[in-house]
């Protein structure tokens, strides 16, 4: 319980946002519509309408499928025999939604009519209504993103120290907290982290560099903008493994595809030639035929279920390889070199273990279903009750009397 001095306080906006909003859709229910929020296995809450979306395009992808993952982690989980209604549902978000909606919303009476009718404040460089304060200057006050661009980018701004404000428990901006990727030093505020320590891995400002730091043996100091340039290369150079990896995936993908339509004709046309025989051999080989056509079905199932797995797993990793390539691109047009390299860091081994990754291509089989030849098939009519006899001469493989 929180004591009567803590001034911490959460803006209702972002709490909706963090624990109220379908990871899907990003859309919250409104109180009094009913429950819509379904709690998955993995803790993850998505709701009722994108739920059974989810669970159709995994049936669309591979029809009669059982399974189905979660949007934010993947967690395979079984379909229930109800659909998504078999889903238990979130009450517990349904009862902070209802707490959040009966809190009455708070004004900054500083603010007066600025604040009130234009929604925001003002921008202390452009003059600019800003309605969602991200930055905060000493000198400046208020500052939009491309003013607080500026004060990153501009040398003459350089002494000017740039925070990330937290709002007051009367719903206004309180005292400021440094900005942790704002680009200067925490420790030394005006002070811009311009280099990069490869031992220590830690981004340095020029009085870290001379106290702490010293270049030597024990210390290698480099530019951090060639810190974030290296990374940047070894990114492009993991993304083009990964893209003749996925070049690989969707070939691979191709010939099961193809392969399961060769089982099917291949069955087709086996099953034709058995009724074919069958229709000779009238009522005496009525079980035969089960026998032959099931032993047929039996081996086209067999292989299906061996490209199944293949299927599946290549799949899995092109969506693996879709989602990584995607926030690797976006790393790559992130301009803080700090954000650049903590991210690189953190996807360096999701990449290599993806470039890396083995996939069974040996998928062909080119054994036949059906052994049985057309001189067989004449001799067997020709000698019908001689055949009954010798009816393991002319059989499907696998099948013995």
């Amino acid at each position: 319980m929180a004591s009567g001095g803590d001034e911490r306080v959460f803006d209702m906006v972002e709490l909706k946002r963090a624990l109220l909003q379908c990871m899907v859709c990003k859309e919250s229910p409104c109180s009094g519509e009913g429950l819509k929020f379904k709690l998955l296995e993995c803790h993850h809450t998505v709701c009722k309408d994108c739920l059974e979306q989810i669970i159709n395009n995994e049936r669309g992808l591979d029809r009669g499928a059982l399974h189905f993952s979660c949007p934010e982690c993947r967690h395979r989980m079984n379909v229930p025999a109800r659909g998504a209604d078999g889903i238990p549902n979130n009450f517990i978000a349904q009862q902070i939604l209802d707490f959040a909606n009966s809190c009455k919303p708070k004004h900054d009476p500083a603010d007066g009519e600025t604040s009130s009718s234009l929604g925001g404040v003002r921008c202390g460089g452009c003059q600019g209504v800003i309605r969602q304060v991200q930055h905060w200057c000493i000198l400046c006050m208020y500052l939009c993103d491309r003013c607080t661009w500026r004060h990153r980018d501009d040398k003459a701004l350089r002494h000017h120290t740039v925070f990330v404000p937290a709002r007051s428990s009367e719903g206004g901006w309180g005292e400021a907290a440094a900005s942790d990727d704002s680009g200067f030093c925490p420790t030394h505020n005006h002070c811009r982290l311009d280099f990069y320590c490869r031992t220590c891995n830690v981004p340095l400002c020029k009085i870290c560099k001379e106290l702490c730091h010293t270049p030597g043996p024990r210390h290698s100091i480099c530019d951090i903008s060639k810190v974030a340039q290296e990374s940047r290369a070894e990114l492009d150079r993991l993304l083009e493994a990964v893209t003749e990896q996925q070049k690989l995936a969707s070939e691979t993908f191709r010939q099961i595809r193809q392969e399961e339509e060769c089982i099917n004709a291949e069955r087709s046309r086996a099953k034709k030639r058995l009724r074919a025989f069958i229709c000779e051999c009238h009522n005496i080989l009525a079980r035969r035929e089960m026998a032959l056509t099931g032993s047929v079905e039996h081996r086209a199932q067999q292989r299906s279920k061996c490209l199944l797995y293949s299927k599946e797993q290549v799949r899995h990793l092109l969506t693996r390889i879709g989602s990584s390539m995607e926030y690797a691109n976006l790393i790559k047009k992130e301009h803080a070199p700090l954000s650049v390299i903590r991210a690189a860091t953190v996807m360096k081994p999701a990449l290599l273990e993806i470039a890396q990754a083995r996939l069974d291509t040996d998928i062909q089989n080119g054994d036949a279903f059906l052994s049985m030849t057309e001189a067989d098939l004449q001799f067997d009519i020709a000698t019908f009750r001689y055949m009954v006899s010798l009816l393991g001469k002319s059989q499907v493989d696998g099948i013995s009397e």
